[in-house]
């Protein structure tokens, strides 16, 4: 079993009925030994935001050309050619330490990552560089991870 393998092996198992307590995904890494300062990089390819959870998706690569989707939210969302790698207490990414809540974690597939570009509504996910958010309901961010102004009537009181 090559490391890639090994990873995924526990990105299922934490994923699955194994993990009922819903541990911290960095506290199972943790305690499965797999954390040993910079045991496994990923650069991420691309992000999706859903405005209505205040939840991201990401499309992260390992090295060996592994790819994973990941469900997460965070103060600062992860953008394409970010580093990151596990931590015993969160992630790294570009060299400086970063909580991520992970909510799930699912090999990369094709269709499922264009099934939520289409369904994910937020403006920005497809034209970074908005000045204004168009977004016509209440986005669940209350700060734009792509920096542009709320519209007033559809930010979260």
């Amino acid at each position: 079993m090559d490391c890639d393998d090994f990873m995924y092996y526990y990105f299922r198992e934490f994923n699955s009925v194994n993990n009922p307590k819903k541990i911290p995904f960095i506290v199972y890494m943790s305690n499965i030994g797999l954390i040993k300062g910079g045991f496994m990089n990923w650069v991420v390819k691309a992000t999706l935001v859903c405005p209505y959870t205040g939840t991201v998706f990401s499309t992260i690569q390992s090295v060996k050309n592994l790819q994973l989707i990941i469900w997460y939210s965070a103060v600062k969302i992860l953008l394409p050619s970010d580093i990151i790698s596990p931590d015993t207490k969160g992630f790294i990414v570009n060299g400086h330490f970063q909580l991520l809540e992970l909510y799930k974690l699912d090999p990369y597939n094709d269709e499922w990552w264009e099934f939520l570009k289409s369904t994910l509504s937020c403006p920005a996910n497809t034209v970074i560089k908005l000045e204004t958010c168009t977004f016509p309901s209440h986005c669940h961010f209350k700060k734009c991870p792509y920096g542009c102004q709320h519209n007033n009537s559809a930010l979260k009181k």
